[in-house]
Parts: C-alpha cells; sequence; structure tokens
C-alpha cells in the first residue's frame, strides 16, 4: 500500500474510471490532474493520478500527493519529487476501502494547508465474481447469471461447488 510511480496489476473485471480533477496554482507554478479510480480484489482499490505541471519562474520539484478514506490519512508522500521543468507524469496509490467509503485525494507542491488541489468521491462497489460461459468454443465473460425459480428467471448467486464445498 502507498505512492508509487509503477501502475498495479489489476484482478480481471477491473478498469480505470475518472472519478475527479484537482487544480492549483501559484505565481511560480501550476498543477492539474485527473484522478482515476480501480477496484483491487477484496476491499482494494488503486487511484490513477495524472499530474501536469507548468512552471512560470522557478523549478519547484517539490512534490504532495496524499489519499484519505474516511477522514483518515491512508497514505501521503512527499518522495517523489520532480525532476524535468515542466511536463505530465502518473502516481499511483493503492489502498483499501469499504464500498461506499469517501476517498479524498490530494495533489499539490506540499502539504503547507494551501499547497495542493483535492477532489472527493464515494469508492463503489466491490468487485464482484467473473463466471465464463464457453459459447461455440470460445470462453465468454457472462454478463449477467440467472436462476429460473418457479417458472419465473431471476438474478441468481454466482456460487459452483469444488472440491465439496460452495464457493
Amino acid at each position: 500500500m502507498g505512492w508509487s510511480l509503477t501502475a498495479p496489476t489489476r484482478p480481471s473485471g477491473s478498469s480505470w474510471v475518472q472519478k475527479g480533477t484537482t487544480t492549483w496554482e501559484s505565481n511560480n507554478l501550476k498543477i492539474t490532474s485527473v484522478v482515476y479510480f480501480a477496484r483491487m480484489t477484496g476491499t482494494g482499490f488503486a487511484l490513477k493520478v495524472v499530474e501536469t505541471r507548468t512552471w512560470y519562474k522557478n523549478d519547484v520539484k517539490a512534490s504532495y500527493l496524499r489519499c484519505d478514506v474516511n477522514g483518515s490519512n491512508a497514505g501521503a508522500s512527499t518522495s517523489l519529487t520532480w525532476t524535468a521543468t515542466s511536463g505530465t507524469r502518473t502516481a499511483y496509490f493503492t489502498g483499501t476501502a469499504a464500498a461506499g467509503a469517501t476517498i479524498k485525494v490530494y495533489v499539490g507542491q506540499d502539504n503547507d494547508g494551501t499547497n495542493y488541489g483535492t477532489t472527493s468521491f464515494t469508492a463503489p462497489a466491490l468487485l464482484g465474481d467473473v463466471v465464463y460461459v464457453k459459447v461455440s468454443g470460445a470462453w465468454k465473460k457472462a454478463s449477467a447469471v440467472y436462476v429460473k425459480v418457479s417458472g419465473a428467471w431471476k438474478t441468481g448467486p454466482v456460487k459452483f461447488k469444488t472440491g465439496g464445498a460452495w464457493k
């Protein structure tokens, strides 16, 4: 868990979804970012922050990234400093959050209370089980599972029996 410049490996069925943007500007520097969210296994999640910097005067390489879950600091980083004078880079965060948790992301120059922009959003549902069905010799991802109960089709649970146990 924490911040990195290396993308995490997402499980099958997980995708990056844009959740917000941040902007912060001073007379030296402008920082804009786009924040993406992806579910990992269990209550795990990943953030992808695509940060763009434009320097006006001084070459400010300091960086502040932070993620709060339900008001608690889940991870902050000041170590991912910039080496270029302007440009775009992508940073990643991995952590845990239940469905419905409030996630707040901070992107900026430093943590003095004013040198960053923020965006907040609600964590989406956990990843569901992925079911594949063989159709005409090819495996295809099922969009839903239905069970016939008393003559009516209903959405069914995704469970199977293996080794004598239901999973």
